[in-house]
């Protein structure tokens, strides 16, 4: 889990607005001890409080969030964050309005444009992690699959704050220097990777250059000409020019 990830889920995202729509047994555990900041070190310790009862260990970090809200992590405290020389913070509430515009969201399967059975907010329950996700949210993986059972908006949001988090990962390790860059830019990367995978975006060589050069112009060039833009269409053009915008 990278710093920056932490960083901008933490202080961009109105947490309390999310809250109100996801039960937090739709959260997954490892997401859990990401928000209260708690180290592997602590939840083993917690663990043996317990007994090795992960049920008993789960309730409490339940009742942490529910009661304390989300932590800040100590070295953001210190001040100790690595500053960006022209940066600023991904707005997180506009980053998910747009993913879920591009995507489209359905509460039923369906198959996507390439055959890959899909569901929510460009969920691909093809995927080895998918049966996993969908459970940890409560449903039943098999009747999603099928048609036979809808997900809940609530279960579709969190699925989508996991996969956007995914997204996030992918795009930092895509653009080392990301946070250097305008918020909007950064939107525009992790939109990209939302829509095609940490690999594929890997292979957008030349877009990354110009991105790091801070050549913008140059960058929506590359992300225009490629098959990802002929297959997606608007989409690629409006994140062009987003990232166009930023030149000053």
């Amino acid at each position: 889990m990278s710093w920056y990830r932490l960083a901008i889920m933490k202080q961009s995202w109105n947490w309390k607005e999310f809250f109100k729509g996801v039960a937090l047994s739709a959260l997954s555990l490892p997401f859990i001890l990401i928000l209260l900041n708690v180290s592997n070190q602590k939840y083993k310790q917690m663990l043996d409080d317990h007994h090795g009862d992960e049920a008993a260990v789960r309730k409490e970090l339940e009742e942490k969030l529910q009661n304390e809200g989300v932590s800040q992590p100590e070295r953001f405290e210190r001040g100790n964050r690595p500053q960006a020389q022209r940066g600023d913070q991904i707005d997180m509430n506009r980053l998910t309005r747009n993913i879920a515009r591009h995507e489209g969201s359905r509460n039923r399967a369906y198959n996507d444009t390439e055959g890959n059975r899909t569901v929510g907010v460009g969920f691909n329950m093809d995927r080895p992690s998918a049966r996993q996700a969908i459970e940890a949210v409560g449903a039943d993986f098999d009747a999603v699959y099928r048609g036979t059972q809808a997900l809940t908006d609530a279960q579709i949001e969190s699925l989508l704050q996991e996969d956007i988090a995914t997204a996030i990962d992918d795009a930092s390790g895509f653009l080392p220097n990301m946070q250097a860059h305008p918020a909007p830019v950064q939107e525009a990367v992790v939109n990209m990777a939302f829509n095609l995978g940490g690999p594929r975006l890997n292979q957008f060589n030349q877009t990354r250059r110009a991105l790091q050069n801070f050549d913008y112009n140059a960058a929506a060039n590359e992300m225009l000409d490629s098959r990802w833009a002929r297959q997606v269409g608007n989409r690629a053009n409006e994140l062009a020019d987003t990232v166009r915008s930023a030149v000053r």
